[in-house]
């Protein structure tokens, strides 16, 4: 039936025409369905003209980012490069020349007078014609005595020390009795020290006693620290038991008070022989 129309009007046409039908169709329908049986018009209401254009509305919220996209494929492997081309052999260097042979240094005694006053050495490089000296000083002064000199004597002002000590029963020496310290000098003196400028010094002396026995260099004359001013010797009593009331002498000899060039000695009285121990230390100093 529609064939001869398909052939004329094309596809187009046919569908155009079958929307027609329909189109009809329905509006004898509606007319058919409303108002009591009676067909009705419509009129279709005429559109306005266009309003003016409403403002820009508020920019909306940012949206939660997307979901990150799956890694891409590894890319294939580049192609290797080609090895270079072997630079060229440079030239040879030229060969070095001959080594210059080392020389010896030529040294002797220089005899004194010539080239030096003194004497000395020369020095000259092998062949080379030209000589070098090294000559001796002059001999320097002759310096001071050293501290302490061995031999000789202590010099004016100088001051040594030692220590004493007695422990007998008592012996007969002749004329007396009594006990022995001896007193010796490391260093003798070069003159003798008189009955006067020897001086005992006990806890109970006095200061007029002390007096030649204490140069005031610092810490006081004691038994621990013992002094003499020059040209006194002056011996310091730590303990001392069993002697008699008399004071130890102070001798150069058993007989003669005083004190000799190389020493002397303490002489502890004891007529009864009970014995006497002690001991102390001393110190004597050169006379200016």
């Amino acid at each position: 039936m529609f064939a001869p129309l398909r052939m004329r009007l094309g596809i187009p046409g046919v569908i155009s025409i079958v929307a027609l039908v329909f189109a009809m169709l329905g509006g004898a329908y509606a007319a058919s369905s409303s108002g009591g049986g009676k067909a009705t018009t419509s009129a279709k209401p005429k559109r306005g003209p266009t309003g003016p254009r409403g403002p820009k509305g508020p920019k909306g919220d940012q949206g939660s980012p997307g979901a990150q996209g799956p890694a891409g494929a590894q890319g294939a492997a580049g192609l290797a490069g080609t090895t270079g081309a072997t630079g060229a052999t440079g030239t040879p260097g030229a060969p070095g020349g001959p080594g210059v042979a080392g020389k010896s240094v030529l040294a002797d005694d220089e005899p004194a007078g010539l080239n030096c006053e003194q004497g000395g050495s020369n020095f000259e490089v092998e062949g080379s014609g030209v000589v070098h000296y090294a000559c001796n000083g002059e001999d320097g002064e002759k310096g001071d005595p050293g501290d302490p000199w061995t031999p000789g004597v202590l010099p004016s002002g100088s001051t040594e020390t030692g220590a004493w000590a007695v422990a007998d029963k008592g012996a007969s020496f002749g004329p007396v009795t009594g006990a022995v310290a001896p007193i010796t000098f490391s260093i003798p003196l070069a003159a003798e020290i008189g009955e006067a400028n020897t001086h005992l010094i006990t806890e109970s002396s006095t200061a007029e006693q002390k007096a030649f026995c204490d140069n005031g260099a610092g810490e006081a004359a004691s038994v621990t620290n013992p002094e003499a001013d020059p040209g006194h010797f002056c011996a310091f009593v730590g303990f001392l038991f069993g002697s008699s009331p008399t004071p130890p002498a102070i001798r150069k000899s058993l007989v003669e008070d005083g004190m000799g060039k190389p020493g002397g000695l303490l002489f502890f009285t004891d007529p009864e022989a009970e014995g006497v121990f002690g001991s102390g230390s001393f110190a004597v100093t050169a006379a200016p």
